[in-house]
């Protein structure tokens, strides 16, 4: 009897033991399936992340390529119009090449005067400007030697006069 109250008693203790090294099990497992999920949770935002911001950057390209390729259009279209203008010019004026050619020199020559017109009027008010200074500085020269002797002459007359006293 006693042989089997000990087996008992072991068997008691290792299903115990068992039992809790069962639930040790569980809550390592449980901790390590919580451990994974919130690593893969993590890497699925970073991959959210990557591909929100690799959209961004490509729609910025895009946009930006669309834009430059809407610039080169409307040079093309604009050089285009110039050139159907400038022959509707040329047969409504019955201009050769070289006619035209003496017209747009005309009109760089032209242009060419105004600017430098507009240039030299600056410059002659700048070279006012800095005269009128000038004058001024001398101006305020003479004023103060003018004063300087007129003051030197009262003290010389108020001193002869004291010593005639």
């Amino acid at each position: 009897m006693a042989r089997n109250d000990a087996m008992n008693q072991y068997n008691t203790t290792e299903t115990s033991r068992t039992a809790a090294l069962n639930q040790g099990n569980s809550l390592e497992a449980e901790r390590l399936q919580e451990s994974l999920n919130a690593e893969i949770e993590k890497f699925n935002t970073q991959l959210d992340y990557n591909r929100d911001n690799f959209n961004t950057q490509n729609s910025n390209l895009i946009e930006q390529s669309n834009v430059a390729w809407r610039r080169q259009l409307n040079q093309a279209n604009t050089a285009g119009q110039n050139a159907v203008n400038q022959a509707n010019a040329m047969n409504a004026f019955n201009l050769s090449n070289q006619g035209l050619s003496f017209i747009w020199q005309e009109m760089r020559d032209s242009a060419k005067w105004e600017y430098e017109a507009a240039q030299n009027a600056q410059e002659r008010q700048t070279n006012l400007a800095v005269a009128s200074l000038g004058n001024e500085q001398v101006s305020d020269a003479n004023r103060a030697s003018t004063l300087q002797k007129l003051g030197g002459f009262g003290l010389d007359l108020f001193k002869t006069i004291l010593t005639r006293s």
